[in-house]
């Protein structure tokens, strides 16, 4: 993987801003080890290989909302952080009051 590509897997999978990663390499340089820094700061794997081969992009988890009577898809790396970020985004006490696991 060459350093474009870690910079543009960074952005587009992983969602570090665009701005994070040029502070970043302004400080230590655009180079592969910068991404793989960057990618351990987020994240805590150490390079691409294993974060592409522990953390599957397709796993897609779904909740249905009882108050709006509808469906949420959250694609992420565990059952545990779909429900962080439910909660970061809605509120934890709506998510316990609303949301429901159905897949």
């Amino acid at each position: 993987m060459t350093t474009d590509e870690m910079y543009d897997y960074l952005v587009g999978e992983v969602g570090v801003s665009e701005e994070t990663i040029q502070i970043v390499t302004s400080i230590n340089g655009y180079s592969t080890e910068t991404m793989e820094d960057i990618l351990y700061a987020v994240t805590g794997y150490r390079d691409f290989d294993q974060y592409m081969e522990e953390c599957d992009p397709s796993t897609v988890y779904t909740f249905y909302d009882q108050f709006r009577k509808e469906k949420i898809s959250i694609t992420t790396e565990s059952e545990k952080e779909a429900w962080c970020f439910l909660a970061d985004t809605l509120g934890t006490s709506y998510v316990m009051e609303n949301i429901e696991r159905i897949d």
